[in-house]
């Protein structure tokens, strides 16, 4: 048994016990948070787990891991604090924003768990896109990236770091070889073009549409893959002719969310890096801080 606490009873976090509840041999154990109204409303979706007003209290419990969801700000020193412990940690994104303090998180997690909730590199439909791309030859020629919504509005972050991972951390999962050629940061939206080898990339994110969009163009010489996550549906589009064939492949979708911890908990028994570990985690905020 997997004895959970986490670190922020907000949005998110809610979020975040109400999926590991549905993972077996999880039990959540305690929750930290100096909001007493956040700290009751997880107690009332488990009604045994023990509250905390402060985090460092919360690190001395009889814990295996420890999820955190609190504002960005806290997230590495939280983290590294965790780490130090022997603790397992999964850390809401961004892990980091700057250089130094992924430096930091990094060396505190050498030989232990460390996992990031890039939940769409746990969506079936990117998953099985990169089953596709690494089993057949697919030659990426351009991507277009569309991550956009109606808030959450942030004032601790801006949209780059708020939004910005979901996308950057999907080209990161797909493909090598990724360079931020240039990226326009704006209130409440943030525009960048990536290079991918030889391909180009572009990412689109703002918290100001009146549409939520969670687009994946992937346009390749001999085919292009199309995901759209709202609709959860993915089609395969072949260049075979003028017009091209289309195809819908049928596939099993189960909560990013869900995955994503359920990924970070079996490597914390089988001791293997998870999917949005260390060195996605690495990629990722290394792009995102070339902005």
């Amino acid at each position: 048994m997997i004895k959970l606490a986490f670190s922020g009873g907000g949005y998110w976090g809610s979020n975040l016990v109400r999926a590991a509840l549905k993972i077996p041999d999880v039990e959540v154990v305690a929750i930290a948070d100096p909001d007493a109204g956040a700290r009751n409303r997880i107690a009332s979706l488990k009604g045994d787990i023990k509250t905390y007003a402060y985090f460092e209290n919360m690190l001395h419990e009889g814990i295996d891991a420890i999820v955190i969801a609190t504002p960005p700000r806290f997230h590495v020193d939280q983290a590294v604090a965790a780490l130090k412990m022997g603790k397992a940690v999964f850390v809401e994104k961004p892990p980091a924003t700057n250089l130094p303090d992924l430096d930091r998180l990094l060396m505190a997690a050498r030989g232990k768990t460390l996992s990031c909730d890039y939940i769409y590199c746990h969506n079936a439909l990117v998953q099985y896109a990169k089953k596709l791309i690494q089993e057949t030859d697919f030659r990426l020629v351009l991507a277009d990236l569309e991550w956009t919504n109606w808030g959450i509005f942030r004032k601790d972050v801006d949209c780059w770091w708020s939004v910005g991972p979901h996308p950057i951390s999907v080209l990161c999962y797909l493909f090598e070889d990724i360079k931020l050629d240039y990226c326009k940061r704006g209130e409440g939206h943030a525009g960048a073009h990536l290079s991918i080898g030889d391909a180009s990339a572009w990412v689109s994110t703002t918290w100001r549409h009146p549409v939520k969009k969670r687009v994946i163009e992937l346009v390749g010489v001999e085919y292009s893959i199309s995901i759209c996550d709202v609709m959860k549906r993915l089609w395969v589009i072949m260049h075979n002719d003028e017009e091209g064939s289309l195809s819908d492949p049928d596939i099993k979708y189960g909560e990013p969310l869900v995955n994503a911890l359920a990924d970070f908990v079996e490597c914390i028994r089988s001791g293997e890096e998870p999917i949005t570990g260390p060195s996605l985690i690495e990629r990722v905020t290394r792009v995102m801080c070339d902005a």
